[in-house]
């Protein structure tokens, strides 16, 4: 499919009704999938323990940066090229290097999975860490094939994923806690949530690539993976250091504070900022989708959609802030029980970092289409370092009270949130006007 076509598969280049329809797709989907796992959350703080939660949570830190960096963000690519052939290129790229990634983070379990459970003081977190090379592979491979579909405006089908992640999941965790098998169980749902899905993305970029009667060659591939050599070189640290930002605290909690304390962080972040992220994803994937689109045949459109997006997503941020900061304790406890009320203390002060991270994560996709990279990566680098100093300082000043890391690490996170969209503006005009970024 060329630059025209793709044009004329989405309506119009604003943030109206066709604009809208698309995210609904996806976000009405994640909401089915992720409404059920946070509907049903409260069966699952009753069959798993904090400590239980808190090896998850530290699991999924290790998970979650792992698969970033599994592809060394060749898939973001997908979605640029003019041709579909170039785009196909890129997949392929993106699949073996993320089989490859698997079997380099089975050896790194092997390696050093044991000294990280004494680390973070969780023994079970060393056998649950043998689910990382299944979780890479095949978390790698969604990804991928996520961003092959966003290409298509195929945002039917990636909605359907969604919602097959989220019961997936959540079938999972809920028969293993009733079976007992405890922190084990919780990952192997994660893994389920991250995978499911798989078949029928991938149905459709093969049907894609048989229609061009396009076969994969090391001479399509290797042009393509040298133009967008930036990805892997900058933005594949860039990436890391961002997802690492939002998922350290978990393990660093563990070590400074117990597996218990981040097993409240990790609720905390479930909650609050699991659903700012479903819809968030939603807008991302649809503006992705719409901004590269503009970058060739509208660049001042894409200014336009910059702004009408951060207008109605900033409406959507100001109301789940303020809920969540005002209810959050009081609900904790109610629904989860009272051993789940410091979870909500957590959430009050998340609240507020997962609003601005709706709004501005979207945004970000600028950066990526303008390729600037570079910035990005100092920028996410700055922000990681500001964030673990942050969360230390709070330790060494106040080394009994976990709310005073909680309140550091979300202070530093919402002030560079807002940095990061000054950015992505600047961004915008610039790609507006024609310029380099």
């Amino acid at each position: 499919m060329t630059s025209a076509e793709r044009a004329a598969a989405l309506p119009a280049p604003l943030v109206g009704v066709g604009f809208l329809r698309h995210v609904a797709v996806l976000a009405g989907a994640s909401a089915a999938g992720q409404g059920l796992v946070l509907a049903a959350t409260p069966v699952l703080t009753r069959l798993y323990s904090p400590a239980e939660f808190g090896a998850l949570a530290i699991y999924t830190a290790v998970a979650s940066t792992a698969v970033v960096l599994a592809s060394l963000r060749y898939e973001a690519a997908i979605a640029l090229p003019e041709t579909d052939e170039d785009g196909l290129s890129l997949l392929v790229l993106s699949l073996l290097l993320g089989g490859a990634s698997a079997i380099i983070a089975a050896a790194a379990v092997a390696l050093v999975g044991g000294h990280l459970a004494t680390w973070t003081a969780t023994p079970e977190l060393g056998p649950i860490l043998w689910f990382l090379p299944f979780a890479v592979a095949g978390g790698a491979a969604y990804q991928a094939l996520s961003y092959w579909n966003i290409r298509q405006a195929a945002f039917n089908t990636i909605a359907r994923t969604k919602v097959t992640q989220g019961v997936a999941g959540l079938a999972t965790q809920a028969s293993f806690g009733a079976a007992g098998l405890g922190a084990g169980g919780l990952v192997i749902g994660d893994l389920f949530s991250r995978t499911a899905g798989i078949v029928s993305l991938g149905g459709m970029a093969l049907h894609s690539a048989r229609d061009r009667r396009w076969r994969p060659t090391i001479g399509g591939i290797r042009p393509v993976a040298a133009r967008y050599r930036q990805f892997p070189l900058v933005g594949s640290l860039s990436a890391v250091m961002n997802v690492a930002a939002l998922y350290l605290p978990a393990p660093l909690f563990a070590a400074l504070y117990g597996t218990e304390v981040a097993g409240w962080l990790g609720l905390g972040q479930r909650m609050v900022i699991l659903p700012a992220m479903m819809v968030g994803a939603a807008f991302s994937q649809v503006f992705l989708a719409r901004a590269a689109r503009l970058a060739h045949d509208d660049p001042r459109g894409g200014l336009r959609l910059f702004k009408e997006t951060l207008r109605r997503l900033g409406l959507i941020a100001v109301v789940a802030g303020v809920g969540g900061a005002l209810l959050a304790p009081e609900a904790f406890t109610v629904v989860f029980g009272e051993e789940w009320r410091q979870a909500g203390e957590f959430a009050r002060y998340l609240a507020a970092n997962a609003a601005i991270a709706l709004v501005v994560s979207p945004l970000s996709q600028v950066a990526l289409i303008g390729r600037r990279q570079g910035l990005q990566l100092v920028g996410d680098s700055g922000r990681l370092a500001l964030v673990v100093a942050a969360v230390l300082v709070a330790h060494r000043l106040a080394p009994g009270d976990p709310l005073a890391g909680i309140i550091a690490y979300s202070a530093v996170m919402f002030a560079t949130y807002l940095l990061f969209l000054g950015f992505y503006y600047r961004t915008a005009v610039a790609l507006s006007k024609g310029l380099p970024a």
